[in-house]
């Protein structure tokens, strides 16, 4: 067959050049432009709508754009795969997309000559995810645990996000957070716990939220005495909101050392060797008698909680019911507080008195330094309830912790109704009053007074607790209620008031609705 090719060839050659004396009938093809697109647009994942209304002009048509289709699409990652988001010609489009930098191409198709002109421009879609209030809850449909967040983006309306997670694995029975990141560059550093009922899961807190591991599998713990298994984390110390010296603004978290609080241990190390040591919840180095932690340990930020010693962390022994201190990054065991003054209306060890400490919090102190610890304690052998309180400070000359105690105060009950009832426990740390919640019902009790008022909502509390992290305010704290009847909750941001017995103060437009039963909010901003 070759030799039929190059003839063919030739005579294709010398056609081509004989004079062409044909007629032939040209026609002018309308020629779209576009204009009014900018090189680049930065809306928000998920708050944002990206509105683009391009100005056309075609060189037949003009302004009439009956014969022309659209169509809006960006790209993921690479050119091969798009999404095609519309097929209007003015853009109208929420900003359903994860944070990152996409090619969003607007293309106009003649229906007359199926010809086509495309435009490109970029989304810069930031995150809403860096600044605002995370929300754990259950999702009573899905009965799974879910994650959204109260987005703040600074000089922008809040707004309710739901499912942050950018991975969920189908955790069930939410319980709480903690963010235990510190003032460190290096992101790995930085994560939220999320703990259920059964496990604890370590997310990355950055742009985005996605899972790095479950603790169990991390190998961050190996113990070597007997335990609960899976461990369950309860507390991850210091967390933010326990405050640093007078000024009360700078995190105990920007150090480098933390502990943990399991079921059956207290461990703690240095965040950049990647693991924790050995349980120290006992008082020698040689017992091997660990007593059970209560599941939050309280912060005594007068002594720096920095890279050489750990002396102003409390825990309390459940077991012999009283405070133990850590005695130094390296410790293998615990002391006892005791009271370096005998004397007063109650003991320091809250089991001398033959008392059991029902609920502890680590208040806050914005003016000298020393965080009080509030104490809600039981008589043993009667139905009598107190509260107390102290604080107190470590010294390097005596080596001795110096605790200061209030008063003890009585609990009339026949005023705090049904405080042995209560789900939730708050003390403020702006006055001397107690906050629970018995069903749908808040209360507060002025225990230096013995007086109580109280407030009904539409659902039943399910959160409680004061927020000192996003402001540095002793005043405002979080309540979140919820309706098994409607399938809804609401959140609400209050304050507790400078005066006595002024009554509840709900502040004006931070009152947020959801569909979670919320057991946790934690504040989230890099800074």
């Amino acid at each position: 067959m070759k030799k039929y090719i190059f003839p063919l060839l030739a005579l294709g050659l010398m056609t081509a050049c004989v004079e062409d004396e044909g007629n032939y009938n040209y026609k002018h093809l309308n020629v779209i432009e576009i204009e009014g697109i900018e090189e680049s647009y930065a809306p928000l994942a998920y708050m944002d709508n990206v509105k683009i209304s391009p100005v056309l002009s075609g060189s037949l048509a003009g302004t009439d754009l009956s014969n022309y289709e659209y169509q809006w699409h960006f790209c993921i990652n690479t050119h091969a795969s798009h999404v095609v988001i519309s097929n209007e010609k003015d853009l109208d489009w929420h900003a359903d997309i994860a944070p990152g930098v996409y090619s969003l191409y607007f293309t106009v198709k003649d229906r007359t000559t199926g010809l086509e002109k495309q435009q490109r421009t970029t989304l810069n879609v930031g995150s809403p995810f860096l600044r605002g209030f995370l929300v754990l809850g259950d999702d009573m449909e899905t009965g799974q645990v879910r994650l959204d967040m109260l987005c703040m983006p600074q000089e922008r309306d809040t707004a309710y996000a739901e499912s942050v997670i950018t991975d969920p694995i189908g955790l069930v029975g939410a319980r709480e957070m903690v963010f235990s990141g510190y003032g460190s560059a290096n992101e790995d550093d930085q994560f939220l716990w999320l703990l259920s009922d059964h496990y604890a899961h370590r997310l990355t807190f950055g742009e985005t939220l996605s899972y790095i591991d479950e603790f169990n599998e991390s190998g961050l713990v190996e113990l070597e005495i007997p335990h609960q298994t899976p461990m369950q984390v309860r507390d991850v110390f210091p967390r933010q909101g326990s405050k640093n010296a007078i000024n009360g603004t700078t995190q105990n978290r920007a150090r480098t050392y933390r502990g943990l609080i399991l079921d059956d241990a207290v461990v703690f190390c240095n965040v950049s060797s990647g693991g924790y040591g050995g349980a120290i919840n006992r008082y020698s180095a040689v017992s091997n008698n660990y007593f059970k932690p209560y599941p939050k340990a309280f912060i005594q930020p007068t002594i720096p909680f920095n890279n050489s010693n750990l002396l102003n962390a409390l825990v309390y022994d459940t077991d012999n019911q009283c405070f133990a201190r850590m005695l130094g990054a390296y410790s293998t065991y615990m002391e006892k507080i005791t009271d370096y003054y005998p004397g007063g209306t109650w003991n320091l060890e809250i089991g001398q008195d033959n008392r059991t400490m029902v609920y502890g919090e680590n208040g806050l102190n914005l003016y000298n330094g020393d965080n009080p610890v509030y104490i809600l304690a039981k008589d043993n052998d009667a139905d009598n309830y107190y509260v107390m309180y102290f604080s107190g400070h470590y010294s390097y000359l005596t080596r001795r912790y110096y605790p200061t105690k209030s008063p003890l105060y009585a609990v009339d009950k026949a005023v705090a109704v049904d405080i042995d009832k209560a789900s939730h426990y708050m003390f403020s740390s702006n006055r001397l009053v107690l906050l629970y919640s018995v069903g749908n019902r808040l209360y507060q009790y002025d225990y230096t007074r013995g007086t109580c008022i109280s407030h009904e909502f539409d659902g039943d509390i399910t959160y409680l607790e004061s927020d000192y992290s996003s402001k540095c305010s002793i005043k405002e704290y979080f309540l979140a209620t919820y309706n098994d009847a409607t399938g809804k909750g609401m959140i609400y941001k209050m304050e507790v008031p400078d005066i006595a017995n002024a009554g509840f103060s709900f502040l004006d437009g931070q009152q947020w609705e959801t569909t979670l039963k919320v057991k946790d909010i934690e504040w989230k901003w890099p800074n």
